[in-house]
């Protein structure tokens, strides 16, 4: 019925990332602060708790050491590291969200979850779509990163989920339109206030301890 992912424990419980909830992602932090084995781990989850049957992964290295361990599962459609090719996969998963709405039209349904209930033996496969260093995406172009804020606006109900992370965010690329569509924010130690600002609204994650320790924003 969705796709929830536990992403760590809070002082009460196991906190989820649940995106039939909020759908898309954002993971940053500085160097050692835990964020790229916070990637790692969701990644394991995901293939461990989901067939490839149920699930399919598009990973884009555009840091190009991060992700290349996952690039031979049998859920991974495709591993890219360059972002002009990222570009074009991110325009082809476009339009795999509007074929997907059509066929929610037909159905009058109004997300993948209501479709695959109506049609069991032809469901559709959420896409997990993680891109490392997602700042990269800028060397293809302002229009490379119009497309993928387009997508993060529509993909909603598609059950095409976004995780976005890179190191050092910039508030020329994280604008208040992509903002709105990364609802989950976790965020590591960031290396000062102005990035924690950028990420989360206010200062705080440059005061975290690292090794993990994290603020989730949903």
């Amino acid at each position: 019925k969705s796709l929830e992912i536990p992403v760590g424990e809070s002082i009460k419980n196991t906190v989820f990332i649940k995106t039939n909830d909020i759908p898309h992602t954002l993971i940053s932090g500085t160097t050692g602060s835990g964020k790229s084995v916070a990637v790692r781990s969701i990644l394991t989850y995901l293939i461990t708790m989901y067939s490839e049957q149920e699930l399919e992964l598009f990973l884009i290295d555009l840091k190009q050491v991060e992700l290349n361990v996952f690039s031979r599962v049998k859920h991974c459609k495709c591993f890219i590291r360059n972002p002009y090719e990222a570009s074009k996969k991110i325009e082809e998963l476009m339009e795999e969200c509007n074929r997907r709405y059509d066929k929610f039209f037909e159905c009058d349904v109004n997300n993948i979850y209501e479709y695959n209930k109506k049609n069991p033996k032809n469901k559709m496969k959420i896409q997990a779509i993680f891109i490392e260093e997602f700042v990269m995406m800028q060397l293809a172009g302002k229009q490379a990163m119009n497309t993928l804020k387009i997508f993060a606006s529509l993909s909603r109900a598609s059950g095409q989920f976004l995780f976005l992370s890179c190191q050092r965010p910039d508030n020329t690329v994280i604008d208040n339109v992509l903002k709105a569509c990364l609802g989950n924010r976790l965020i590591f130690r960031t290396e000062d206030s102005k990035n924690s600002i950028i990420c989360l609204d206010r200062e705080g994650a440059e005061k975290l301890k690292g090794e993990g320790h994290s603020i989730l924003k949903q």
